[in-house]
């Protein structure tokens, strides 16, 4: 054991002194920044330091190496987005001439780099924005293993690009309806020199397009005319901070939707009886950009027809005896069927009494009397099966009033103390024929001072309706002579045509005719029934008056009072055209009297 340790230790001393003889006798020369190339550095033709020989061979002659000498040059520039920056090594070693042959090699960089044969170094940026600054390592090693390094320091000197447009789309959409409201530009514009905030956006005014930059790079684009639709385009500016600037031009689409026509209001129409609606052109009332053709169609009519024409006129009518106002819906519809509606009141006004006779004027009032006591008088002659069974109604409500006739004589007898009472006693003066005369009269001159047609025409039915009542009433009370209760008690008490005087004149009543008669005619020109009833209250007093007083039966009052509200009423409606004028009276503009007949 102990004799194989002796010979291991003297091996290791053998080795080691032929290694110091080794290294004593062959020099490595090195420059200040020496070291072994990296097998990662990047030439064209890579120089292995281990492929060349070690030494020279001790039988030839021995040569000589001068080592090179670096000038003092080893800083470069290049302007961002340049594509490439040449160094002729050889240019950087002093004594090229003098150093024998050499090749070169270059460690591996930041930047792409490439060796030519013949020196040349090529460094490329690493792309066209790229800028900053990276230090490049090369040696030179000559044949005999002698290598030396040498530092060369790269500046690319940033320059500011304008900015660029990035997957900016080539064109945009939105319904006609609509708007684009946030079209974010900016995200589709890059600057590595220049920060998006202070970009500036622009754009050139469009015909067709509202542009709106609603922030910094962000745009709001609508239609001018919301009912336009097509295509437009939009020319976009893009600036840095300093000159320069983009631009690129964006085609804007517009969908066409098809919008609901739109309606104007149709004007209500009025006319008066014998008269015609104008046509209404429809056309007119309606508008549709996305169409040009609209339907029509009319609704809602209960009374008035209408047709509508090729050319879209809308044509009404009416019956002959229809008075009232009627609602006509008008509804536009477009090919899409979208609709929109409008509505108007079609009403046909009766003519006013003094408007529908066939004369300019009526003179005097006793001929409008005439007029409408003679159209009453043949008046049964246009009675339908309604009217009479009204006239059988009056009569045989009387003739079954006559049973009751003693009893409420009893009635009144007994409250016969409240006959002088006021409010009795002025229901006895309201059915006088004076007080008639005195109303009428005064509506008459209330009308004409007024110069109020309505009034005046109230004037007139309140006194003809009185005349021609109470004319009826005398002549029945001469025909039938009943005698009255203060006269006789037996009701069944008549005397006919041979009466002796007021005593025999009890049917019917001529107070209750009067005072019914004036009450029907101003009842009639009301619609509350508040007023109807304020109206009809005198009557009832008269009527009670003259059974409290023991004047008249039950039945004289009733007949009386049903003369009296039907010949107000029969006026009143005659006047408003509720029935038809087969007799017209009048006065024509030479003074001449003039009765016409209607055989229709």
């Amino acid at each position: 054991m102990r004799k194989t340790k002796i010979y291991l230790f003297l091996f290791i001393a053998v080795i080691t002194a032929v290694v110091i003889y080794l290294l004593s006798n062959n020099p490595v020369k090195k420059s200040i920044d020496t070291f072994p190339p990296d097998n990662k550095s990047k030439e064209i033709t890579p120089v292995n330091v281990d492929t060349l020989e070690s030494k020279v061979d001790s039988t030839e002659t021995e040569v000589k190496f001068v080592p090179p000498s670096f000038s003092g040059e080893n800083e470069f520039g290049l302007m961002e987005g340049y594509d490439v920056l040449t160094v002729f090594l050889p240019d950087l070693i002093d004594n090229y001439e003098e150093i024998g042959e050499v090749r070169f090699f270059v460690r591996q960089s930041r930047l792409p780099v490439q060796l030519l044969p013949n020196g040349n170094l090529k460094i490329f940026p690493i792309d066209d924005d790229w800028c900053g600054k990276d230090t490049i390592s090369f040696g030179v090693i000559n044949q005999i293993q002698d290598y030396y390094i040498h530092k060369i320091y790269v500046d690319i000197t940033p320059v500011n690009d304008p900015p660029k447009f990035y997957n900016l789309p080539a064109y945009l959409e939105f319904d006609e309806d609509k708007s684009l409201d946030d079209f974010r530009l900016i995200d589709f514009v890059i600057d590595i020199d220049t920060e998006s905030s202070y970009l500036v956006f622009d754009f050139e005014k469009s015909n067709e397009l509202t542009i709106t930059q609603i922030g910094n790079g962000v745009f709001s684009i609508s239609s001018k005319n919301e009912n336009w639709y097509g295509c437009d385009t939009i020319q976009f500016f893009v600036s840095d901070d300093s000159v320069n600037f983009i631009s690129q031009k964006v085609e804007v689409n517009v969908n066409p939707v098809n919008d609901p026509p739109i309606v104007y209001p149709i004007s209500s129409q009025t006319i008066f009886t014998n008269q015609n609606f104008s046509p209404v052109h429809l056309d007119d009332f309606v508008k549709d950009p996305d169409n040009d053709k609209i339907k029509w169609l009319i609704t809602g009519s209960k009374f008035i027809t209408s047709e509508i024409t090729s050319e879209n006129i809308a044509l009404f009518e009416y019956p002959e005896v229809w008075r009232g106002s009627d609602t006509l819906i008008f509804i536009a519809e477009d090919k899409g069927g979208l609709k929109a509606t409008t509505s108007a009141v079609f009403t046909v006004k009766e003519l006013e009494f003094w408007d529908k006779q066939p004369q300019k004027d009526i003179k005097t009032l006793a001929s409008m009397a005439v007029e409408d006591a003679v159209s009453l008088v043949i008046t049964p002659y246009r009675w339908d099966a309604e009217d009479w069974f009204i006239f059988a109604g009056v009569l045989g409500g009387t003739a079954a009033l006559f049973s009751l006739d003693k009893e409420i004589r009893k009635i009144g007898m007994r409250n016969s103390h409240l006959k002088d009472t006021p409010l009795i006693e002025a229901g006895e003066l309201f059915g006088r024929g004076s007080t008639a005369y005195l109303i009428s009269g005064a509506v008459v001159g209330a009308g004409l001072i007024a110069q109020n047609k309505k009034i005046l025409l109230i004037g007139l039915e309140l006194f003809e309706s009185y005349w021609v009542a109470n004319t009826m009433t005398s002549t029945l009370k001469g025909l039938f002579g009943r005698s009255r209760p203060y006269a006789s008690e037996d009701n069944f008490d008549f005397y006919w045509t041979d009466y002796e005087g007021s005593g025999q004149r009890a049917l019917p009543s001529g107070h209750a005719t009067v005072a019914f008669s004036m009450s029907s005619v101003l009842a009639a020109h009301v619609d509350e029934w508040y007023w109807k009833a304020a109206f009809f209250t005198p009557a009832v007093l008269t009527v009670s008056q003259r059974i409290i007083s023991n004047s008249h039966w039950i039945s004289d009052t009733f007949f009386g009072a049903a003369i009296g509200y039907f010949i107000g009423t029969y006026f009143v409606n005659r006047h408003k055209g509720a029935l038809d004028d087969t007799w017209v009276i009048g006065v024509d503009p030479m003074g001449r009297l003039n009765i016409v007949y209607n055989l229709n």
